[in-house]
């Protein structure tokens, strides 16, 4: 005990005289433990202030049940009244209000808009009470309702069958405002038109008065903003429902999200009980329970990337920590050689070792504690500038949970307790004579002890159980390849320790790095890019090709270091061959190849931070550099897509010819072709069959999912260039043409719907729709007898086009002689040939342009919403960027740190290169060399992994639409100058400080 406590004591004391010394090491764990409870701090915030503004959104609307799984449908009111009354439910449930839920289409003649995707709610205000009361919106003037029962007397403000409430973000697009004292003003009379349709799928319209503009925070309203509120007694008359029919109830639980989901389940249960079969057709959302989940496992899966990226930046410090470490040992090695011969022992002089590493990690570990704060604030700084996340979220405060720190502090002495292990091992092995009197000895490569052979067999044990687990799971893809590359890499890993025992450390480790890298340029450029087509989600493809990343990237470090003496010596015969270089290249790679340990560090920091930069850089770079192409071929033509829902539109009184209109909007419009077209949102849909899979049983179930539904004509054909995937066997020549014959009743669909899944009830339901397959779609409906007339299709093409599944939720294509549209005389929407020479801002102007003249159209430019998709890819690339550049002030530390304690250890030496008549520059391009050495290693390392990785990405996720793979030369040659101006500076400074070093102290310099 009085042994440990003295080498505690000495290593403190030894501390308090090395305060600089010690300051790089406390700063490497400070950056480490910043970036880890930044991360924590960042995500957790996010996680926060998204739940708030969900909670804002929904209020207390926890449940909503409803029947039908894609297209809701009308039921009795007595369903609600039954789960009110219902005694098993009544303690778990504060308040169930009725409503009716549609999606319509509103128009407003005043403002000549169309605003296609709107939510209109009928609830009856006393019943929904629980949820909140509708109150007007104060930020706009003359804007008073009431939205109470019509018994009570009539004021004025109440409202009547054929007036609404709507949301702020509607009412910027439908009512003409006057505007007094810089307030918005609404006009006392506000008509407004919707298209909807009704319980019996009959498209109608309506004219409504907007009453007010009502705040809709906490009525449980996804479309928040782009709602219309009515009294449900008057919506129920307006869908022309029986029995005052609902297609909603709306449930606030007594303990919110706690027991969501069991009294999700408890409703379940008593439908049957009360509706037997019948009962199972209704759905149980907890839907802001699902939003909170949702919203955790996006953020869990961010938080897991910036683990990974944050971890190499961590794995650098830690590097830089070793490197310090090992140069601290170097220096003390005299010193260290005298306490051992006076008595210390080895175990004494570990403990002294670590100790003063983890003493310098506790107080860094704290103060990186203070500087993730920083870090957090830093981290949701780059998400609101690169991700545009203060457009959502408008106010993001810092979250910080004792968890997260608890652990941050924890990593951080960890990180201290793996960085002192080599180099307290290293320093308890030195020969004691051989160090006091400071004789270098030549060290003779020894094969390791028996412990590599214990730890190798352990390692093969486990990795060869891991990929037996890997082969068996047959429930699991995703993991299993997680598993299966992880447990090659560990196999590996253990034979390098095995064979190093029998065939010598230097042979056996060159195999295990060269096996490495194999494994990660396998696994990276072969495995990953067929993952999608093996059915593992992209999230866990993206975690097993950043497993094969990081084989590839630390293989190559190992291989590097390994031979780092025979790169030092080719270099220094490249110095040979210049006659004023032939001195300072001998001086400066002998230095490299001796200090291998310390240079291979050195490098390896640049390399790790390198590798990610250049990896994302041409990712990216192929992506934006090759988008035009890929959005030229996915607009096949079509610019700008001017649509309306589907039904005769005589009302809105358009005069002329549609086709006229849209060419005389805007003189950069080239050619128009008109098409019979049926939106989803109001009624469009088409029978498609699933296959459902649970653990023990598969069955297949026929769901209605809605559906675009376009016709098919000869302009369009002459127009557009669509390829198809895949084309039924049966078809001879063009599938359009086929498919526009009205006899044939044939269908094309788009190829992403096949990849169409979603889980509901403990199954997961797969499209199972193939080549040849009949679908059922509606053709008419019996205004009457309100039959529905369904008509059989055979789906013979796959078309690959994804410009309109990114404007609509599905499509499908049919002659326009078909049955389906025979309640269609004209064209309801217009595909648009701009100017080919037009930027995506003037074709969005052109949009506009139309709109403007096209009253009761909606109009779409193709290329902005594929670049809106495009600019989050970028955004998200970008941020990563930012964040992995943290690292290079790592790199910069490392070079620094290493320049200044070379020169301190080298005194002497460039005394005696002064006396022997070297000058000031001579010195100072020696210590450049070496530096410059170290860190272009760690650029060629970046470059080539970089390249490497940045191809195996493009191959996984763009190759497939076609991009071309881009290398941004400019990006990479700013990389390549920051890396050479970096190392530069690193290490100008320290070696005009040893150059003016007079040479007779240098000599007498003892350390």
């Amino acid at each position: 005990m009085k042994r440990l406590l003295y080498a505690i004591k000495h290593a403190l004391r030894g501390i308090s005289r090395r305060k600089l010394k010690n300051l790089i090491n406390t700063i490497g764990i400070l950056i480490g433990v910043s970036l880890l409870a930044g991360v924590q701090i960042a995500t957790d915030s996010l996680v926060n202030a998204m739940q708030e503004t969900v909670s804002l959104r929904y209020g207390d609307a926890d449940i909503v049940i409803q029947k039908g799984e894609y297209i809701p449908e009308f039921f009795e009111y007595s369903v609600y009244q039954q789960l009110k009354l219902d005694w098993e439910l009544f303690s778990y449930i504060d308040g169930i209000a009725p409503r009716i839920t549609s999606q319509v289409i509103a128009i407003s003649a005043a403002t000549e808009q169309t605003e296609p995707f709107v939510t209109i709610i009928g609830i009856d205000e006393t019943l929904d009470e629980p949820f909140g009361q509708l109150i007007p919106d104060d930020t706009f003037g003359n804007n008073d309702f009431e939205f109470s029962d019509l018994e009570l007397q009539y004021s004025g403000d109440q409202l009547l069958s054929a007036e609404c409430v709507i949301g702020n973000l509607l009412a910027e697009d439908v009512i003409n405002f006057d505007e007094e004292d810089e307030r918005l003003v609404m006009p006392n009379v506000n008509l407004m038109s919707i298209l909807y349709t009704n319980v019996s799928g009959i498209l109608n319209t309506e004219t409504l008065n907007v009453k007010g503009i009502a705040k809709v925070e906490g009525k449980g309203v996804i479309n928040t903003g782009y709602v219309i509120f009515m009294k449900l007694s008057h919506l129920q008359v307006l869908f022309k429902t029986t029995s005052l029919g609902i297609n909603n109830i709306i449930i606030s639980t007594t303990k919110g999200n706690d027991n969501a989901e069991f009294v999700k389940n408890l409703i379940h249960e008593r439908l049957a009980f009360h509706y037997g079969e019948e009962g199972g057709k209704f759905q149980v959302d907890p839907q802001k329970l699902e939003a909170f989940r949702d919203i955790e496992e996006s953020i869990n899966n961010f938080r897991v990337v910036l683990y990974v990226f944050g971890s190499l930046i961590i794995i650098s410090g830690i590097m830089l920590i070793i490197n310090i470490t090992l140069m601290n040992i170097d220096e003390r090695q005299r010193s260290i050689g005298i306490m051992r011969a006076i008595g210390m022992t080895q175990r004494q002089l570990l403990i002294t070792l670590i100790t003063e590493s983890m003493v310098l990690g506790g107080i860094g570990s704290v103060l990186g504690l203070g500087g993730g704060v920083l870090s957090g604030q830093g981290i949701i700084f780059l998400l609101e500038n690169f991700l545009d996340i203060g457009s959502i979220l408008k106010d993001i405060p810092l979250i910080i949970q004792p968890r997260g720190f608890l652990i941050s502090f924890s990593i951080g002495l960890l990180i201290s307790l793996l960085a002192a292990l080599y180099p307290a091992w290293k320093a308890s092995r030195i020969d004691i004579v051989e160090t006091i009197n400071e004789i270098e000895i030549q060290q003779v490569r020894r094969k390791t002890g028996n412990w590599s052979i214990i730890l190798g067999v352990l390692l093969l044990m486990a990795s060869i159980g891991a990929f037996v687990i890997s082969l068996k799971i047959d429930t699991l893809p995703d993991w299993r390849w997680m598993i299966f590359i992880s447990s090659i890499l560990g196999f590996l890993f253990g034979l390098g320790f095995t064979l190093s025992r029998i065939i010598g450390s230097r042979i056996s480790f060159n195999g295990f790095a060269l096996s490495w890298m194999a494994a990660g340029l396998l696994s990276v450029l072969l495995l990953n890019p067929f993952m999608n087509n093996m059915g593992v989600d992209d999230e866990w493809a993206l975690y097993t090709f950043l497993i094969g990343m990081l084989a590839l990237v630390f293989g190559t470090i190992i291989f590097i270091a390994l031979n780092l003496e025979w790169i030092s010596n080719r270099f220094n015969d490249i110095f040979q061959q210049i006659k004023k270089m032939r001195s300072m290249g001998i001086v400066s790679m002998r230095y490299v190849g001796k200090k291998r340990t310390r240079s291979a560090l050195t490098f390896a920091i640049f390399g790790i931070i390198l590798t990610m930069n250049v990896f994302l850089a041409v990712f990216t770079g192929s992506f934006t550099l090759g988008f035009d192409d890929f959005a030229e071929r996915e607009e096949g033509g079509v610019n700008i897509i001017a649509y309306s829902p589907g039904i005769d539109l005589s009302f809105l009184n358009i005069t002329g010819d549609p086709i006229d209109i849209i060419k005389n909007a805007d003189p950069n419009v080239e050619r128009v072709v008109g098409m019979k077209f049926k939106l989803s949102l109001l009624g469009a849909f088409a029978i498609l069959r699933f296959s459902a899979t649970n653990e023990t049983t598969t069955i297949t179930e026929e769901l209605p999912v809605p559906s675009d539904t376009w016709g098919i004509n000869e302009e369009f054909i002459e127009m557009t260039e669509y390829p198809f995937e895949s084309v039924w066997d049966e078809i001879t020549g063009d599938p359009w043409v086929a498919a526009m014959d009205n006899t044939t009743n044939y269908i094309i669909l788009p190829n992403l719907l096949q990849e169409f899944e979603f889980d509901e009830g403990g199954k997961t339901y797969v499209l199972d729709v193939e080549l040849g397959s009949n679908i059922t779609v509606p053709e008419s409906v019996n205004p009457d007898t309100l039959e529905v007339t369904f008509g059989n299709y055979t789906v013979i093409a796959f078309v690959e086009t994804t410009s309109y599944s990114m404007l609509f939720s599905s499509y499908l294509f049919v002659s326009e002689n078909s049955t389906i549209f025979q309640d269609i005389d004209e064209p309801t929407a217009y595909l648009i040939q701009t100017n080919p020479r037009l930027s995506t801002e003037q074709n969005l102007e052109v949009s506009r342009n139309i709109e403007a003249e096209l009253l009761g159209f909606d109009t779409l430019c193709i290329r902005d919403r594929m670049e809106s998709f495009m600019e989050i890819v970028t955004q998200s690339v970008s941020f990563m960027q930012a964040f992995v550049s943290l690292g290079l002030v790592v790199g910069v530390l490392g070079l620094i740190v290493v320049s200044l304690r070379g020169i301190t250890e080298r005194t002497r030496e460039i005394g005696m290169m002064r006396a022997l008549g070297f000058q000031r520059s001579e010195v100072i391009i020696a210590v450049v060399v070496e530096i410059f050495a170290v860190a272009f290693v760690g650029l060629v390392i970046g470059f080539v992994n970089g390249f490497i990785l940045g191809y195996g990405m493009y191959s996984q996720y763009l190759i497939e639409f076609d991009f071309k793979f881009i290398i941004p030369w400019a990006t990479l040659a700013l990389f390549t100058f920051v890396t050479i101006v970096l190392s530069i500076f690193a290490a100008v400074l320290p070696a005009r400080r040893a150059s003016k070093i007079p040479p007779s102290e240098a000599l007498r310099y003892t350390g």
